[in-house]
């Protein structure tokens, strides 16, 4: 991890601002988030896609945002694109661009989504299904150019967040509609470890992170 994968590149965008290269790419290794030296799932997708594609090069394009709610932010509250969704999606575009610039033929293999907590206070299981429903076929519209079947590898949220049941069931449930859905089950992961004797409840450890990205990864790689 520490000398990242030769054959995975990355270009990402953190909350406010904070980018990477412009939008141009470099090897995968820590410090891709979202301060100094802190990662996200993305290693774990890295290890994955590596093995998988040896003598290939693969992109990892990530558009964070934490704290964030689907219903609101991604999308405007009538289930239209949202300020972070038009963002993501420009960001996105210009490192696709960049990409064809320097004679790649591409493919988007997936789209890999890990949120829900913030819809928590303001969604049930049924407002927030509709919510994912409308957010991923725009997703699917708007990238219809590299792909015409895109996979969307959606996570569940911890359990330490109130009404998370209601968020999942949601997630279960629209992962039934249709074999380009994928939902991983975070159940096995931990949030109760780091930092040593005052855990940060919110976020995964270190190595869930890391198993997060691996189980991203083992879905993109699926032909």
């Amino acid at each position: 991890y520490n000398t990242g994968y030769e054959n995975v590149y990355i270009n990402y965008y953190n909350d406010l601002g904070r980018s990477f290269l412009g939008y141009t790419f470099d090897i995968c290794t820590l410090g891709c988030g979202y301060s100094q030296g802190q990662y996200g799932p993305e290693m774990g997708i890295a290890e994955m896609m590596s093995a998988a594609y040896p003598t290939e090069k693969t992109f990892i394009i990530k558009r964070t945002w934490g704290g964030t709610a689907l219903k609101t932010q991604w999308l405007n509250g009538k289930c239209q694109r949202g300020q972070i969704y038009n963002s993501a999606m420009d960001f996105t575009y210009k490192c696709l661009d960049y990409l064809k610039i320097k004679g790649y033929d591409l493919t988007i293999d997936g789209i890999c989504w890990m949120q829900g907590e913030s819809d928590c206070a303001i969604c049930n299981k049924e407002s927030y299904y509709k919510n994912t429903e409308a957010f991923v076929s725009l997703l699917r519209y708007d990238l219809k150019n590299y792909q015409s079947n895109i996979r969307f590898i959606d996570a569940m949220i911890s359990d330490v967040w109130d009404n998370s049941s209601a968020i999942n069931a949601a997630k279960v449930e629209f992962e039934k509609t249709s074999s380009l859905n994928y939902l991983i089950d975070t159940t096995s992961l931990t949030t109760n470890l780091e930092p040593e004797g005052n855990p940060d409840l919110a976020h995964y450890d270190s190595l869930s992170m890391v198993k997060l990205g691996q189980d991203f990864g083992k879905i993109l790689i699926t032909k």
